[in-house]
């Protein structure tokens, strides 16, 4: 299935997605990532991104993800935001919160 990225955004910082589980096409590096919204009282209090399973590269965002945020580290390539390279992001799961705890 295709995700449109504005719609995972959207859900995350809305609160009707709890988790997803994804992977960088072609890249063993991010081959298990996770996006989490974190709630409190039914709104979202924060979210974060786990790159790697060792944890070394975890970005937290308080309130809303900024997609923009370059948080991909390529190496000599540089680094690159969700945006960014979104047409390499494999989703391999998505889990929602239930409707009665969404906003």
């Amino acid at each position: 299935m295709e995700y449109k990225y504005e719609d995972i955004i959207n859900g995350l910082n809305s609160g009707k997605i709890r988790n997803i589980l994804f992977s960088v096409k072609d890249y063993s590096h991010y081959g298990n990532c996770s996006i989490t919204s974190l709630t409190c009282d039914g709104a979202v209090s924060s979210i974060e991104v786990r790159l790697t399973e060792d944890e070394s590269e975890v970005i937290c965002f308080y309130g809303k993800m900024r997609g923009e945020h370059k948080i991909f580290s390529f190496g000599k390539k540089g680094a690159y935001s969700l945006k960014q390279i979104w047409k390499f992001i494999e989703i391999s799961k998505i889990e929602y919160f239930p409707i009665e705890a969404q906003n």
